[in-house]
């Protein structure tokens, strides 16, 4: 299954949106893979939550002050994509996303 984090990720998806995501994962997912249940539950819980906002609210929301984003432009002015830690991503939206369950 192709990454949904870090460089690869990040290179290969600026410009997309949530539903080329989506449609990229559909078609890169086995039917049969065990895991893509519990992928498509983890999209579907994005799509609820994160669904009904525009692209630029979307940015604005994740490019806002105090925000992994925000932390990693501060260390990197004037460079660009520059990947954020997986471990940022998650400590920001853990506590914003409910669970999913495996």
């Amino acid at each position: 299954m192709p990454p949904l984090s870090g460089a690869q990720f990040l290179a290969n998806w600026n410009g997309l949106t949530v539903g080329d995501l989506f449609e990229r994962i559909r078609k890169s997912m086995p039917a049969n893979d065990p895991d893509t249940a519990y992928s498509d539950r983890i999209l579907r819980r994005i799509l609820e939550q994160y669904g009904g906002y525009f692209a630029v609210q979307l940015s604005m929301m994740t490019h806002a002050d105090d925000t992994p984003w925000a932390h990693v432009w501060s260390e990197n002015q004037g460079k660009r994509y520059i990947s954020i830690p997986d471990d940022e991503i998650e400590a920001w939206f853990k506590p914003v996303l409910k669970p999913v369950v495996a």
